[in-house]
């Protein structure tokens, strides 16, 4: 894995957040940015602590299927 330069990462950062807030699953938002679905979770964990609104928690169970254009 190569290292990504600070704006590679922000725009990585603010896709995933973008899709988690569209209501994508982690392994979906990994797939999306290509990223391990670890990382995804560790992106959306970090931006909750930081008060961003788009990493709300969602409730367990099944959500229905929602299609962002990427």
């Amino acid at each position: 894995m190569s290292a990504r330069s600070r704006s590679d990462a922000q725009a990585m950062r603010e896709r995933a957040l973008t899709l988690w807030a569209a209501g994508l699953k982690a392994g979906e938002v990994a797939e999306a940015c290509g990223i391990t679905t670890a990382y995804a979770k560790v992106v959306v964990c970090l931006a909750r602590a930081a008060g961003d609104p788009r990493a709300h928690r969602r409730s367990p169970g099944r959500r229905p299927a929602v299609r962002v254009a990427v």
